[in-house]
């Protein structure tokens, strides 16, 4: 299953689940998945609640992606659409970490410093309804009342030939690579994938020079 196949599947599974959930009266897929991305980097769902009183619940099933693809995020809203919270990762609401200091007011919610909901940005994707109680897209109608326009534009990357400092080889930095050492503010690799490893090893004293110059890793 690639990479696609597998975040969608875990937001069926999620979807799934949330569905048996009374109070839950919409499912939708936004973000990435939804633009057509072919790197996305996770799962983006929002989900409309009539009541928080299965949150926990809800939790749950959203943790249960996890054996799917770990980097998920389920935003919360009311049944007047307004912004709640993410549903949080961590079993135990609130626990003694230190990313805990100022949730826990709804259990199970979560509130990222420096994040601030803005409307704009959020009803901008396209949305994919997965499950809805009523007949019509609560998030689309909202989108609608707003005035915003919908916009599947992402940012694009193309497989490139990269030179190795080491061996000389061409290796090949993948558009899935330069999405996240751009997002992570890191420097494009210099050296390949073998010599990288041979790299790691001399510095962790697995090998010295004169054994690493006879050491051969199988190409793949």
């Amino acid at each position: 299953m690639d990479k696609i196949s597998r975040l969608r599947q875990a937001a069926i599974e999620f979807t799934q689940r949330a569905g048996g959930i009374d109070t839950v009266q919409e499912v939708a897929l936004f973000g990435s998945l939804t633009k057509g991305d072919p790197y996305p980097r996770d799962i983006d769902l929002a989900v409309i609640l009539s009541s928080f009183d299965h949150i926990p619940a809800l939790a749950r099933a959203a943790r249960k992606m996890s054996h799917l693809f770990h980097n998920w995020d389920v935003f919360v809203f009311d049944s007047r659409l307004q912004y709640i919270g993410r549903l949080c990762h961590r079993r135990e609401c609130p626990s003694t970490s230190v990313d805990c200091i100022g949730c826990g007011d709804i259990r199970h919610i979560q509130h990222i410093r420096g994040f601030k909901f803005i409307p704009e940005n959020f009803y901008s994707s396209p949305f994919e309804t997965l499950f809805n109680r009523q007949t019509e897209s609560q998030f689309i109608r909202q989108r609608e009342q707003y005035g915003i326009a919908e916009d599947r534009s992402f940012e694009s990357f193309e497989d490139i030939l990269l030179e190795c400092v080491e061996c000389g080889n061409s290796f090949v930095f993948t558009g899935g690579e330069q999405k996240f050492f751009k997002r992570h503010r890191f420097q494009p690799p210099k050296r390949c994938e073998s010599c990288r490893m041979r790299k790691q090893m001399l510095e962790v004293g697995l090998y010295d020079y004169d054994e690493i110059a006879r050491f051969e890793i199988p190409e793949q």
